[in-house]
């Protein structure tokens, strides 16, 4: 079964389930989308989309249906703990977990116990899932849902109605594991270590838990407050004491077992008069309850290593609680002593176990026999039931039960109370049930009465009164709608008289629709304007669901006039009712049936209609609640589904921009997603495609724009669609390209470098598409590094087309060698694509912005290092890739200049380029000359005279900056050629004016050097 199939099954059960009228009918679809949703592991996927409509049944007027649902939610603890734990995938645990508080707080006990349990179990699957996939921010998501039930819980649990104690038995429990869980040390560590915020929420929440259970608690002690405590709601306050007390004994166990000594105490003293009065029987029965679980709550803490090691005071508080209540023995055993024989004999007044002998054992042929027996049912039961997609113990419902009452850690004989408060509160249940249907079969023989009545008179005796009874029913409608104008139209449930009116319709138009059709139009235009009154003032759909489905119960011969009458209202609420009103939306979604070419026409009316208005806000919002109620139809409506998609559809590609876009992200964002429409909606794009290459260069940039913007949107959600855009670059044409050109930047940022889809088509791109596909990776370049398997798929794509444009946005993440290599090709790109290789390399850190990848300084020495006759580069090339540099003045700041003169500086011989470049950063940097007056003496050193380029540079450098001491250091039949060059006429008198201006420096030169300048002769 595919993704559509399943989906569709789901849809038609749940919209059975909302159509049903009996209790147990809606229930038992409940239990069927139990099973289908979360017992099948393939379904599990629709879950998102249902549990948060399921959840609004919440609201249903039937107990069982609510405690269906209770239920329903309860089987979502089943789901794996990767599920559960992520946020991502269980979004609806948040929905779950809020209705269960409402549900828990409900009128009737036993949805509230439903409810309360469900949320137990709920919260347990959860908790145990978050350690277990060492994330919390699933707690975090649910955590107000969690305080919701916390206070439902509290609230139950002090409230002096339930005097049954179910209820306050589970409002126990629940505050009983929130505590123990949210106080656990393994969710301590996590979410301290994740978020200190969250975990002082946790904490906060499980000391206010624990509150409420140690207030309740202290009824106990007092005797005459106790009486009122029912026997099974105080067993479970002792036994969340010592649970308590077990899990965090820093926290609760002094408390806990102080109080749990003053409980003793007080059972201690009530044992000789317990038996007092009509009810002693009763109250020495709970009193010897109570001491047997407080009891085993006592050893159950003495025998905890973690209470023991808390400290000695403690379990001393034990041991004397356990001798107040009698139990002299376990009292010496918990104080490390072994009781005597007197003890051992004497004080024992519990029941001892029965063990079965060998006087009572069955024989071993009966016992085989029954054994047999046990395995031919079980086989049966196998055969009859189909438990491959079962996942929970197959358990009978008293194997159930006593698992349950395991779990409180109690005797099953000691709740016989509590199983007798709800079997009263079954038979009170049973009692209003059969009420309700005695006032339904009054209404019924009221209504046989009136039909025999009515046989009686003329039809038109019957028209007359089915007019004035419907303008009775209206005015009453009228008034009640005024009554309750404050709640929100959802909220309105369907009354009486909405559902008399729509029987009295169908009745015309069955009675008298062949003989007096005008009559008939009368009645129905009537009741159509009460509703669109009622719709302007409060709702009116229950009115409107009472009519419609009457008439559709006629039958397919009163088709037509159900459609015309449909027709008709929506007309009406198009006037009358403002955009914003969602009543159209919700009419569509829950009516029994609708006529698809009928509602396709009116939709694609007030879509389009209203979107030819330009600058009218209301027509606007009428367009945007036209696609919404595509986008419902599309999904709620299977048999309208393929219509309304193509509408949203065409609306995608209207000449109307605004229109344009809002359907593009309709079906983009929301329709887009979902499996079974992804086929549809991609061959509907393509083919627009290719509708417009087909047209060749004679469209607008505006048709070019309606055609491709809606693969644009899709490229995003999918990746793959980038080989199919680029293979339709590959054969448009150029006012085409120009266009995608335009758009293809922003599509390139939203989609990950990271992706497979981009990959793939760099691997092997259509040819035609270099440029797109060049473009697309410069935009992903600017966000940030690329990944090396791009990096090296992009290399080869380059070996292979000789393209060096593809260096430039790889550039910044290739390899070190990878990018020396091809520098020579780099320094032949215009000075564009240089620009942008650079900007993207080093913009944020001249060091590179990927581990390993070449440095601003590097790649200015390797420009420099480039051999003109090996690689073909002009050294026109090389000087204008300087030239660029040194125009990046924020990359190729002093910093990186200096350091790169001081590695160039170190080759023998120097690179053509390096005087120039020195010269170049004295002009750049001024805050270096210092630097590069000492380069110059080093360069004496180095003989710069033998290298005639690099010679005549130095002087240029010297005389520029005025390094008049370097050039005296210069040996004297080189000064002299630097004196004789024609280039620098004055620099001989600029050297003789130093040295006058200062002797002793003269002093120190040689006689040559003076002689030379003519200062000495």
């Amino acid at each position: 079964m595919n993704a559509s199939s399943k989906r569709d099954e789901a849809v038609d059960v749940f919209n059975a389930l909302l159509l049903c009228s009996d209790q147990k009918e809606k229930a038992q679809k409940l239990k069927e989308l139990t099973e289908l949703l979360v017992r099948v592991p393939k379904n599990r996927e629709l879950l998102p989309e249902f549990v948060p409509r399921l959840c609004e049944l919440q609201l249903d007027q039937g107990a069982a249906v609510r405690r269906e649902l209770a239920a329903l939610l309860e089987s979502l603890g089943g789901l794996p703990a990767t599920t559960l734990s992520s946020a991502e995938n269980a979004p609806y645990l948040v929905d779950a977990l809020r209705c269960l508080a409402s549900l828990s707080g409900d009128e009737s006990e036993k949805v509230g116990k439903r409810a309360l349990m469900a949320a137990n179990a709920l919260l347990s699957s959860a908790y145990k899932a978050c350690v277990r996939e060492h994330s919390a921010v699933q707690l975090e998501r649910c955590w107000p849902a969690l305080e919701d039930l916390r206070q439902e819980a509290a609230k139950t649990l002090r409230a002096d109605s339930a005097a049954k104690g179910g209820h306050k038995v589970y409002a126990c429990k629940f505050l009983e594991s929130l505590v123990v869980f949210l106080s656990s040390e393994d969710l301590e560590r996590l979410a301290s270590r994740s978020d200190p915020v969250l975990y002082a929420k946790l904490k906060s929440g499980a000391l206010e838990a624990g509150n409420k259970v140690f207030d309740e608690a202290t009824a106990l002690q007092d005797r005459e407050k106790s009486s009122g405590v029912p026997a099974t709601v105080a067993m479970v306050l002792l036994s969340a004491l010592g649970a308590f007390a077990r899990c965090r004994p820093e926290l609760y166990a002094q408390g806990a077992c102080g109080l749990l000594g003053n409980v003793a105490e007080a059972l201690g003293r009530g044992k000789d008069g317990s038996a007092e009065g009509g009810d002693g029987g009763q109250a020495e029965a709970k009193r010897n309850a109570l001491a047997q679980t407080l009891k085993q709550v006592l050893l159950g803490l003495v025998r905890s290593d973690k209470v023991r090691s808390f400290g000695g005071e403690v379990v001393e508080t034990c041991a004397g609680a356990l001798q107040s209540l009698g139990f002299d023995a376990d009292a010496s055993q918990a104080r490390g002593k072994r009781p005597g024989p007197a003890a051992r004999g004497a004080g024992q007044d519990r029941p001892k176990k029965r063990r079965r002998g060998p006087e009572d054992a069955l024989p071993a042929g009966e016992l085989l026999a029954r054994f047999q027996d046990l395995v031919a049912k079980t086989r049966r039961v196998l055969a009859e039931n189909d438990l491959q997609d079962f996942e929970g113990p197959v358990l009978s419902a008293e194997a159930t039960a006593d698992a349950v009452l395991a779990n409180f850690g109690l005797d099953p004989a000691q709740f016989a109370a509590l199983a007798a408060a709800d079997r009263e509160g079954e038979e009170e249940e049973e009692q209003a049930l059969y009420r309700a249907r005695s006032a339904a079969e009054a209404l019924m023989d009221a209504q046989v009465g009136a039909t025999q009545h009515a046989a009686q008179l003329s039809r038109e005796d019957l028209k007359f009164m089915a007019l004035a009874s419907m303008r009775r029913l209206q005015g009453a409608n009228l008034e009640a709608g005024a009554t309750a104008a404050s709640a929100s139209p959802e909220d309105h449930q369907a009354s009486l008289q909405d559902r008399l009116l729509g029987r009295i319709a169908a009745m015309a138009l069955g009675n008298f629709w062949g003989e007096d059709r005008p009559h008939c139009k009368k009645v129905l235009d009537s009741l159509l304007e009460h509703i669109l009154e009622r719709m302007q003032r409060d709702g009116g759909h229950a009115t409107a669901m009472g009519l419609f489905y009457a008439v559709f119960a006629l039958g397919k011969g009163f088709r037509a006039v159900y459609d015309q009458m449909l027709m008709q209202l929506l007309r009406g609420m198009r006037r009358a009712l403002p955009p914003h009103d969602r009543a159209m939306c919700r009419l569509l979604l829950e009516l029994p049936t609708l006529p698809q070419g009928e509602i396709v026409a009116f939709l694609r009316d007030l879509i389009i209609m209203s979107s030819d208005k330009e600058g009218d806000e209301e027509a606007v919002e009428w367009a945007a609640l036209g696609l919404a109620a595509l986008r419902d139809l599309v999904f709620e409506r299977p048999s309208l589904r393929r219509s309304c998609l193509t509408l949203s559809l065409s609306c995608a590609m209207h000449n109307n921009e605004s229109l344009r876009q809002k359907a593009t992200e309709l079906v983009a964002d929301t329709l887009y997603p979902s499996r079974y429409l992804q086929g549809d909606i991609e061959n509907f794009a393509l083919k627009a495609l290719r509708q417009l290459t087909a047209k060749g260069d004679g469209v607008s940039q505006t048709e070019v724009s309606r055609h491709m913007g809606l693969l644009f949107a899709l490229c995003v959600k999918k990746h793959d669609l980038l080989h199919e855009l680029l293979s339709t670059f590959a054969r448009a044409s150029s006012a085409q390209r120009k266009v995608m050109n335009q758009k293809v930047a922003a599509l390139a940022k939203e989609i990950p470098a990271s992706s497979p889809a981009v990959l793939s088509v760099v691997e092997g791109p259509p040819r035609g598409s270099e440029i797109l596909l060049l473009l697309v990776l410069h935009s992903m370049a600017e966000k940030g590094p690329l990944p090396p398997r791009l990096v090296r798929a992009v290399q080869s794509l380059h070996r292979k087309t000789g393209d060096a444009r593809f260096l430039v946005p790889i550039f910044a993440d290739m390899p070190k060698a990878d990018a020396i290599d091809c520098l020579p090709k780099f320094a032949e790109l215009p000075e564009t694509a240089r620009k942008t290789a650079i900007l993207n390399a080093f913009a944020e850190d001249p060091q590179g912005r990927t581990e390993g990848s070449i440095t601003a300084s590097e790649l200015f020495v390797r420009l420099h290092l480039i051999d003109e006759q090996k690689t073909g580069v002009s050294l026109k090339k090389l000087i204008e890739c300087t030239n660029l540099c040194f125009q990046l003045k924020e990359i190729y700041n002093s910093t990186v200049l200096s350091v790169s003169i001081q590695q160039l500086v170190q080759y023998t011989p120097l690179p053509k380029l390096f005087m120039r470049t020195v010269i170049q950063t004295s002009s750049a940097c001024p805050q270096l000359n210092g630097f590069i007056v000492n380069l110059l003496q080093r360069l004496v050193g180095k003989k710069i005279w033998e290298d005639v380029r690099q010679w005549q540079g130095f002087l240029m450098c010297a005389t520029k900056l005025q390094a008049y001491p370097v050039l005296l250091q210069l040996p004297t039949p080189h000064l002299q050629a630097a004196l004789n060059n024609k280039r620098m006429p004055d620099l001989r008198q600029k050297l003789c004016d130093f040295v006058k201006q200062n002797g002793q420096a003269a002093q120190r030169l040689p006689r040559t050097t003076l002689q030379a300048l003519g200062v000495l002769q």
